[in-house]
């Protein structure tokens, strides 16, 4: 059973519904960054939300951190994860031994994340749906309300999903 999300704009339209992910990924991608920082205890300047093209993330040497307005479409560990890689790079910059222990110390299951940005590097719109499909076991969604829990097996279930679970301020999980 999927709920009728009422919106003033119509939400398929593809420049609408990119304005309206920008909003919710800078007001998620804002919240989370900042639990994670202070359940961590690392710290970072300021946070940038951006458009690129390659990149999920990046920190600074002043230790500011910009986010991809896109992860909102990935799952909570692929936030996740993306988030503590780069807080990590605020305690050490390259990609050095030192810092993927650090990484693993805050953040266990990494590998898990980079397998699935593995998956989803060429389009992760399709990505998702396909990993979704394929690997069930591995890919839950929280939902509230009156949610059944099923998991959606198209791009326009998994769109309608997402506006529904947005709407409920809930995001996938892994």
């Amino acid at each position: 059973e999927y709920k009728t999300i009422q919106a003033k704009r119509d939400l398929l339209d593809n420049e609408i519904q990119e304005k309206w992910l920008k909003g919710i990924a800078k007001k998620h991608l804002t919240n989370r960054i900042d639990e994670l920082s202070t359940k961590l205890g690392l710290n970072y300047n300021r946070l940038f939300i951006r458009n690129q093209k390659r990149k999920f993330g990046n920190c600074s040497k002043e230790k500011n951190i910009s986010l991809n307005w896109r992860l909102i479409k990935a799952p909570l560990m692929v936030i996740d994860y993306i988030i503590v890689h780069e807080l990590v790079h605020t305690l050490e910059m390259s990609h050095t031994k030192k810092f993927w222990t650090l990484l693993r110390s805050y953040y266990p299951d990494y590998k898990d994340a980079i397998d699935w940005l593995d998956y989803a590097r060429n389009n992760i719109n399709e990505a998702i749906c396909s990993f979704i499909s394929e690997n069930p076991d591995k890919l839950h969604f929280m939902q509230k309300d009156n949610l059944n829990g099923s998991t959606p097996r198209s791009w326009e279930q998994l769109s309608e999903h997402l506006k529904i679970s947005m709407e409920n301020n809930v995001i996938l999980e892994g």
